[in-house]
């Protein structure tokens, strides 16, 4: 199987405001897959779609091959089966307790009482909760919660786990944390992971792939590192950046960096070459464990061939701009 999620010209509107428009995406199994836009862009609404808790218009879904059909109620919920999904708001029943929370999805299914409560003592044990137990939602910190969202959401042993702004209520400890048990979710129990946020950070950390959303369009998609690399205009559009201003007597390269060695070359560079430059903007960083990013630098255009030969000779990416984008 190559798709685990497949979405064909999907359309929705609200009181007849089009909120998603022709929307095509396709996930991978075993992908952690990032939706990312301003709010109000749609993102929630698509995810909503998957999940079938929202209807469209237009357009198919498919989940693992099977049509999402909201006239065949069985299938329907057969498919719901493989999807869990974790909320902003943690979506806890506060007069029930942490164990009870769990427990929920297990006993909707009619499961057996012996299998619910080894399923919850196991997934409370791999989230890292046991010791909560018995606490109601209002004794329990943010994290705790979300951990507890997240085993309810894995009791039912989905394919597929939905993150709608998972993260965003946490403070930035708590959300490293959560993102680690969601890259641990997705390795040891092969669960394909869609997160939807307007974080940035979230998405380096741990997306394979992304699409970014905007008014209600998929505007990219692809590898998240290359998307980050190629710094297009939807991806400004969410980070803020914006074009600089050339000058007519100077050159500008974008210099991509794939690993922590490669941006050794730029301290080198002014001492091995006699000739200095200027950083313009710089976005190194780690995409998901991996250190990579840009750095725009600008220098006399008489020194154009020496500074590209030497990029070429250190085996650097890079690309001349004549109209580039940058930092605020």
């Amino acid at each position: 199987m190559t798709k685990i999620i497949n979405i064909q010209n999907v359309t929705k509107s609200y009181n007849k405001q089009v909120i998603l428009k022709q929307i095509n995406m396709t996930v991978k199994p075993g992908e952690i897959y990032g939706l990312i836009g301003l709010s109000g862009s749609g993102k929630s609404t698509l995810l909503r779609c998957i999940n079938g808790i929202e209807r469209f218009d237009s357009g198919e879904i498919h989940i693992e091959n099977e049509l999402i059909s909201y006239d065949d109620s069985i299938k329907s919920r057969r498919i719901k089966k493989r999807i869990g999904m974790i909320f902003q708001n943690f979506a806890l029943l506060e007069r029930k307790t942490v164990f009870e929370n769990i427990a929920l999805p297990l006993k909707c299914w009619k499961e057996e009482k012996n299998k619910t409560e080894n399923r919850v003592k196991e997934l409370m044990e791999f989230v890292g909760i046991s010791h909560i137990a018995g606490k109601r939602p209002s004794q329990i910190s943010g994290g705790q919660k979300q951990r507890v969202a997240i085993a309810r959401a894995l009791s039912l042993s989905p394919k597929i786990l939905l993150c709608d702004e998972a993260t965003s209520a946490l403070d930035p400890n708590t959300t490293k944390s959560i993102l680690e048990l969601l890259k641990e979710i997705n390795r040891k129990l092969n669960i394909t992971v869609i997160i939807v946020t307007h974080e940035m950070e979230v998405i380096r950390s741990v997306c394979d792939k992304m699409s970014i959303i905007e008014n209600g369009e998929i505007k990219i998609s692809g590898d998240t590192q290359e998307i980050f690399l190629m710094n297009p205009e939807p991806l400004q559009n969410v980070t803020g950046k914006k074009r600089i201003q050339l000058s007519e007597d100077k050159t500008v390269l974008k210099i991509s960096f794939t690993s922590q060695e490669d941006t050794a070359v730029l301290s080198y560079m002014p001492q091995d070459l006699k000739t200095g430059f200027s950083i313009l903007s710089a976005d190194i960083d780690n995409y998901n464990e991996k250190t990579t990013g840009n750095v725009f630098i600008s220098f006399k255009a008489e020194n154009k061939e020496l500074i590209m030969n030497y990029l070429l000779e250190k085996k650097i990416m890079f690309s001349e701009i004549f109209d580039k984008e940058g930092d605020e």
